[in-house]
């Protein structure tokens, strides 16, 4: 196994009654857990979805881009593989 680091995107689209049995099967579908973004319009999925994640990345993103942490002034580190999840930064809400 190796990690990616680039620029990857994958989008896909769900309905509702599929959406958090696939946020379920996705957090143990790697080894590694950098970074994790999730976009949806209706709030109680995101918190569900959010909860779900929780220990799945280091720094999960709400409505919002994965990239452009400011080093130095927002924790950062991965979970599983991809760090010790002992400095990362969960939240960010827009």
């Amino acid at each position: 196994l190796q990690e990616i680091f680039g620029p990857v995107l994958t989008a896909y689209v769900y309905s509702d009654g599929d959406a958090l049995k696939v946020v379920s099967q996705l957090k143990d579908a790697t080894a590694f857990g950098l970074t994790g973004a999730v976009f949806a319009q209706n709030k109680e999925f995101l918190y569900k979805a959010c909860d779900m994640l929780r220990d799945a990345v280091g720094n999960m993103y709400l409505n919002d881009k994965s990239t452009g942490s400011v080093v130095g002034q927002q924790p950062f580190g991965g979970a599983r593989m991809s760090g010790k999840l002992d400095h990362a930064a969960f939240y960010k809400f827009v």
